[in-house]
């Protein structure tokens, strides 16, 4: 019977060695899996986009070592990028005007304007023809590759590969790069500081742009027919204000200016354009100040967002955030001072 105990009690722990065995060879095996799937998707990330309207990042698009990557789609023999995932990846804004058949994009005014339904396309304001004009693929909207060259190639930094477009992380300012910048001031050179009727031009030189023949404009009464509008609701691509009670940020500087005989373009690049160019450091009241969106892929080289300048380092501009409508900020803060591009003097 001991014997029996004996060899029953061997065999039972043979089993449990060789079970054990096959289980630790089987989690070394799983672990050799999971680490060999890390190791495949070791180029391979995702990054969520904000969505413009929401300030929630909700869009995921696939990446490969930080670049952001866009198929390419053959169809009947052409190549074509999704517009949605392309200005999803860039975070601009995007609206279908229903009347005109135009897909409007921008930051906080338009920018481009794409047809649904023919090859004239508008860059900042200038006609720009297509090849050939987009196609609707199962609901979405796909324009050709040379669309996307001319019209957007100024606001990335782009490759084409056989497949894919892909689109690099743009290099920025840190907070505490920005921080190190000067603030936001007004002129000290101002004759008639308290009163600030902008009888002083700056000397700064403006090469390369459009200059505006400057009109007399008293700055006290501007502002004040600029505060009129506070709370005036935002809406990107606002028609005229008299029709619609709604501004973006460029139609709001060009209202307020036209009040006064100042006549300014539509958008914000073609209005960075204009008069004369002043230092941060040298502001008068009714400057006009611009600003980059900042965007993982997006150029920090165009503008996006105006406002103007009211004194004592406030702008009041039409915006989103942080309230809905035109608003008053004050800019002498990290975000400001990071994404200021220049600021344009159009009246004196």
């Amino acid at each position: 019977m001991k014997r029996l105990f004996h060899t029953l009690f061997i065999t039972l722990l043979s089993m449990v060695i060789l079970l054990t065995g096959c289980n630790m060879g089987a989690d070394k095996e799983g672990q050799g899996k999971n680490n060999q799937g890390a190791q495949d998707q070791g180029d391979q990330s995702t990054v969520r986009v904000r969505n413009m309207d929401t300030g929630e990042k909700n869009q995921i698009i696939e990446t490969r070592q930080q670049d952001a990557v866009i198929p390419i789609l053959n169809h009947n023999g052409k190549e074509y990028i999704s517009l949605r995932k392309l200005t999803e990846v860039l975070e601009f804004r995007l609206d279908v005007n229903e009347e005109t058949h135009m897909i409007r994009i921008g930051d906080n005014d338009i920018a481009y304007e794409i047809p649904t339904n023919s090859t004239n396309a508008f860059k900042e304001g200038d006609l720009v023809n297509m090849a050939s004009p987009p196609v609707s693929i199962e609901g979405e909207t796909y324009i050709p590759r040379d669309a996307v060259e001319t019209i957007f190639g100024e606001a990335m930094n782009y490759t084409w590969t056989a497949r894919e477009l892909r689109i690099e992380p743009i290099k920025d300012m840190t907070a505490e790069e920005a921080d190190q910048l000067p603030d936001f001031q007004d002129d000290p050179n101002d004759p008639n500081k308290d009163n600030m009727d902008t009888t002083f031009l700056s000397t700064e030189a403006s090469t390369g742009v459009e200059n505006l023949a400057l009109k007399n404009v008293n700055s006290t009464k501007l502002i004040k027919t600029a505060k009129k509008y506070i709370g005036v609701k935002y809406d990107f691509g606002a028609g005229p204000y008299p029709k619609t009670n709604r501004f973006d940020c460029s139609t709001y500087t060009q209202y307020v200016y036209s009040k006064y005989n100042v006549n300014l373009p539509r958008l914000s690049r073609n209005q960075a354009k204009k008069g004369i160019a002043v230092s941060r450091t040298n502001l008068r009241k009714g400057d006009l100040m611009f600003f980059y969106l900042p965007g993982r892929y997006k150029s920090n080289k165009i503008v996006g967002h105006v406002g103007m300048y009211i004194g004592n380092g406030k702008m009041i501009h039409a915006s989103t955030k942080p309230k809905n409508g035109v608003q008053i900020t004050s800019i002498n803060k990290t975000f400001w001072k990071k994404t200021y591009l220049r600021s344009r003097r159009v009246a004196s």
